[in-house]
């Protein structure tokens, strides 16, 4: 029986993989080291009827896990019998130009074969008629014949599905997307769609306070896809910085921006926040406009700081932030603000010094409950020259 060798063109290139047009083998990773792992690919040439002139680009090669390479051009012809292109497991099909990714572990690729003195053909058709199923156009799935042993690649066509996303064919629990092809058997074949569910994914600020717009933002994802979590500007937290996020269903944290694959269900992120630096400004209120500055973050804790400022004529009585005075030595916890935070000196005439202190004193009893509210009184009406008299 007379053979002879045929070059045949490379088929559809997988969209998920992009790459430059390269040789017949060509090799490419990222950057390795010596110390990994390298495993053999070789190819199963042990048939009459293989031919090529170029056959060192079917010499075994060690590879990386990860590494990917071209599938070379070359085929086995006899007079009726010709191979279609390569398998690891008689399930895909790799033709020539396809790109391969290394396993972490030996490959022998087994040559596929079409016997074309066999007229017998199978049929190759698309479950589109779900019952929520929605097709606009129905030529992409129009059923057609192979020879067992010929390439089949699936239709990019897709269904529409409330709820739902479709990604590629199944067939006998095989995926089937992009550039994957079935070696066609020897019966029909059914491609099924394969349906990813949509499920809600929540970005929440939590039980805190201070947050500028909505503390809550969700969004539709298809399970099983990879989403990219939100960035740091998701939510925003006066004197906070957004710096993660700790998902609700494995207890891990994560940080902004980080790829994720989304669960068969709803997910919800909940912000970590991390406190800003900020400036805690101490004002003499006088006509001078001095200031003392404190460098801090949101919620540190710091000691109020006596006063160097001065004031002729006047005592000072302490720092007024919203209306509470705090004397140094006292312990003040810096807020969230955006741009900074501000205590103003208090001061009292000198003459009227010892009255105000004395209330100021008294007031501060009240608040700890050390003494009564008709103490206070009496004591503030006595101070204040009131008259008690009903």
């Amino acid at each position: 029986m007379k053979t002879k060798f045929k070059n045949w063109l490379a088929a559809a290139v997988s969209a998920a993989v992009t790459l430059s047009a390269m040789g017949s083998l060509s090799f490419f990773s990222a950057e390795t080291t010596d110390e990994q792992t390298t495993y053999s690919l070789s190819f199963n040439l042990s048939f009459e009827g293989f031919e090529t002139e170029t056959p060192e680009l079917f010499e075994a090669v060690q590879l990386t896990a990860g590494e990917v390479f071209t599938v070379p051009e070359g085929a086995f012809i006899t007079d009726t019998i010709s191979s279609t292109g390569w398998t690891t497991d008689n399930i895909y099909i790799l033709e020539a130009g396809d790109y391969f990714t290394m396993p972490d572990h030996d490959v022998i690729l087994e040559p596929v074969f079409v016997d074309y003195s066999d007229p017998t053909t199978y049929t190759v058709s698309y479950n589109i008629t779900g019952e929520d199923y929605s097709v606009l156009d129905d030529k992409p799935f129009k059923s057609r014949e192979y020879q067992p042993g010929q390439a089949v690649k699936a239709t990019g066509a897709t269904i529409f599905r409330e709820g739902y996303t479709q990604y590629g064919w199944t067939y006998e629990g095989n995926d089937f997307y992009d550039a994957r092809k079935l070696i066609m058997p020897d019966h029909d074949v059914v491609f099924e769609p394969h349906w990813y569910q949509h499920h809600m994914v929540y970005y929440e600020a939590g039980d805190v306070d201070g947050i500028r717009g909505n503390a809550v933002y969700s969004f539709e994802k298809t399970a099983s896809v990879s989403i990219e979590l939100g960035d740091s500007s998701r939510l925003s937290r006066t004197g906070y910085s957004l710096t993660g996020w700790i998902c609700d269903l494995d207890g891990q944290t994560y940080s902004t921006g980080a790829r994720y694959i989304m669960p068969d269900s709803d997910v919800h992120f909940t912000a970590i926040w991390t406190p800003n630096p900020t400036t805690v400004s101490f004002k003499s209120a006088t006509s001078a406009n001095e200031t003392m500055k404190l460098s801090a973050k949101t919620e540190d804790v710091i000691t109020v700081p006596e006063c160097t400022f001065t004031n002729e004529g006047y005592i000072f009585i302490g720092w007024n932030y919203n209306g509470t005075i705090y004397t140094p030595g006292e312990e003040f916890t810096v807020p969230g603000s955006l741009f900074g935070t501000s205590l103003k000196a208090v001061w009292a005439a000198e003459t009227d010094f010892y009255d105000s202190l004395s209330l100021c004193i008294a007031r501060k009893n009240y608040a700890e409950g050390n003494v009564s509210e008709d103490e206070l009184k009496n004591g503030a009406d006595y101070l204040l020259c009131r008259s008690t008299n009903e």
